[in-house]
């Protein structure tokens, strides 16, 4: 993302701006990832695109990308791109971290099969802004810094705004 952006200010004459937005965003990157990079202890992260049906992210996605430098290990690794999982698949990987699209909170609180998930348990159900996570652009790094904190709030302050 940081190269299309880039690319795209030197497509439009506007490469001191695309600079100076990516360093920005290499900024905040580091800061996370100058956390998380030697962390041992990195949950098991479960994310949930859509519920009907189960919709998550796999490898070669930017959202796996987000949880991964978030610090943690995406239950999905195996899979590539998004795709369609079953809830019984869900429930053996057992993540303790599940974060949702802003559609999929409710279903994901109350849904009686990740009731015995260590994520439902532990009461670490969270919902992403789908603005910051979803949708490829400067932005992903504050859905980064969000995932951070979703992950490792021992760790990582509340970010500004919600």
């Amino acid at each position: 993302m940081l190269n299309d952006i880039r690319r795209v200010g030197e497509i439009t004459d506007k490469e001191v701006e695309a600079y100076a937005l990516t360093s920005e965003m290499e900024s905040r990157i580091k800061a996370v990832t100058d956390e998380t990079s030697e962390l041992e202890q990195r949950p098991r992260v479960f994310y949930i695109v859509w519920h009907d049906p189960l919709w998550t992210a796999g490898s070669e996605t930017f959202i796996h990308e987000l949880i991964e430098k978030g610090g943690g290990v995406n239950i999905c690794q195996n899979i590539t791109g998004y795709t369609i999982i079953s809830i019984e698949e869900v429930v053996a990987r057992n993540p303790e971290v599940i974060i949702t699209s802003e559609w999929s909170l409710e279903w994901a609180q109350n849904e009686t099969l990740l009731q015995g998930t260590n994520a439902s348990q532990e009461g670490r159900i969270y919902q992403g802004d789908d603005d910051l996570v979803q949708r490829p652009g400067p932005r992903l790094v504050e859905g980064l810094e969000w995932f951070a904190y979703f992950i490792h709030p021992e760790i990582f302050e509340e970010p500004e705004g919600s």
